[in-house]
């Protein structure tokens, strides 16, 4: 069971990687920068991580935390922020994450329009994502069956 003081880590935890991936860096910059893969975390994992942080596991969280906290007085941050990418897949694979914490921010009042790495994943993705947000309470199941329409109306019509 997860006490409260746990619960608050892992939201202040969230706060500190939205901020950095919105303000600072992108999301291979920011896993590369904490050192994810040093626990044979892939990307894909850190980026679901991001949007769902709960699904750290407890024993990184405070260690991810305490370097999210102390990134300013580390010599090597600098050569992190604003860092390109050298593939489109960890280009796409930001986007993804940057429109998932959207929905996450915005609940029911976002915008379609604005979701297009959303409507290029495969369909089991796509429904993955969905139902974790939808049960997680971020959106409800009406909102994301908009989303699934527009998104199967694009497949059908030859891709996102």
């Amino acid at each position: 069971m997860i006490m409260q003081n746990e619960i608050e880590m892992y939201e202040k935890l969230e706060k500190e990687l939205w901020g950095a991936l919105h303000f600072e860096m992108p999301l291979y910059s920011l896993y590369t920068f904490l050192h994810v893969n040093s626990y044979n975390i892939t990307l894909s994992n850190f980026a679901d991580w991001v949007v769902f942080p709960h699904k750290i596991p407890l024993s990184i969280v405070h260690q991810l935390y305490e370097d999210m906290l102390a990134r300013y007085e580390n010599p090597n941050y600098s050569s992190f922020l604003n860092r390109e990418s050298d593939c489109e897949e960890e280009e796409k694979l930001h986007t993804l994450v940057m429109e998932l914490l959207y929905i996450k921010a915005t609940g029911n009042d976002f915008k379609t329009t604005r979701l297009h790495a959303l409507f290029n994943i495969p369909i089991q993705v796509f429904y993955s994502i969905s139902l974790q947000l939808v049960e997680r309470g971020f959106c409800s199941a009406e909102s994301m069956m908009q989303v699934y329409t527009k998104y199967q109306y694009l497949q059908e019509k030859g891709g996102g």
